[in-house]
């Protein structure tokens, strides 16, 4: 199979897949109050890691 296909079936299945698991996490009431804080925490956390650094604290 040529790589071309091969990665086409690839991306078709890979969105196929978030759009059904994107469906049910939507369905689930906890999801929609946490998934904000799935996206900030690792912001906030490796800022203050790198202002740490910045200012010696570690």
């Amino acid at each position: 199979m040529p790589v071309e296909i091969t990665s086409q079936l690839a991306y078709a299945a890979g969105e196929a897949i978030s759009e059904n698991i994107g469906e049910k996490l939507e369905k689930i009431p906890f999801w929609k109050k946490i998934r904000t804080y799935l996206v900030l925490t690792p912001l906030l956390v490796c800022t203050i890691y790198f202002m740490a650094i910045t200012f010696e604290w570690i």
